[in-house]
């Protein structure tokens, strides 16, 4: 397994993939796992390139697919699921390792960049990252991203004995690699199960539901805004528990 990710529960049982949002690490899935885990189903969190304990610098698509496809041979195969940033990295690994997927759960990762709010937004987060990245290491910016990200537990970030990527500067290089994305073409090459989850408070609902029809996916609301998904682990988790248990098929037994 791979040194960035942590795994969960047996291996025997069937697996899901989780993938954090820009600037988290593979910590904020920590109370999410454990509960899949004492439901039967294997999780591996993986911490996104430029992201916790990863090895490369910055943030790319490639080598974060990669990761997923290097999980999903050791595994067999799984489902995989995103929150922002990490569900357009599921997306692009469910479609180049698509033989190795059970389903897919985008959470907060179903915008339209190529709308003209989609472009406003990119052109935003575009701008606003070579700020975040020049204020990446002082107190404001720690400050900043803690109201960001909300409340989280103690458990959803790394032991005080990791050393990890900063996380304004990670959270700035994903929001330039997320940015203009054409992201919905891609999800449209994936053939299997899909689940869509958004907030009641959050934005671009209505992208949400369009991109869940044109997918035919399930569309999930769960009560809360963009960061529900870490922030209230509870909520999130039944969506996930309900999909695999539907979708997820064990790995083979050796014989």
């Amino acid at each position: 397994m791979l040194d960035h990710a942590s795994a969960f529960g047996d291996q025997r049982d069937p697996t899901v993939v989780l993938l954090p949002p820009a600037g988290a690490t593979r910590y904020a899935w920590t109370p999410h796992a454990r509960q899949l885990a004492a439901d039967d189903h294997h999780v591996v969190a993986v911490d996104l390139p430029g992201h916790g304990t990863h090895p490369d610098p910055s943030f790319a698509f490639e080598s974060a697919v990669a990761d997923v496809g290097a999980v999903l041979q050791a595994t067999e195969r799984g489902v995989v699921a995103g929150h922002s940033l990490g569900g357009y990295v599921a997306l692009h690994a469910a479609v180049a390792h698509q033989q190795r997927v059970d389903g897919l759960v985008l959470a907060g990762a179903a915008t339209d960049f190529r709308s003209v709010p989609g472009l406003a937004v990119s052109a935003v987060s575009t701008a606003l990252s070579p700020v975040i990245d020049a204020i990446g290491h002082s107190e404001r910016a720690t400050n900043w991203l803690d109201d960001l990200t909300g409340d989280v537990r103690d458990d959803q970030r790394p032991p005080d004995d990791v050393d990890t990527h900063n996380p304004a500067t990670a959270l700035a290089d994903g929001m330039r690699a997320s940015a203009f994305q054409d992201t919905w073409p891609i999800v449209e090459t994936y053939d299997g199960p899909t689940r869509i989850v958004h907030g009641t408070d959050e934005a671009f609902e209505s992208h949400a539901r369009e991109l869940a029809e044109r997918v035919d996916a399930d569309l999930v609301r769960i009560d809360g805004d963009h960061r529900t998904p870490i922030q209230h682990p509870d909520a999130f988790t039944d969506v996930l528990a309900d999909f695999a248990g539907d979708v997820a098929i064990a790995p083979l037994a050796p014989e």
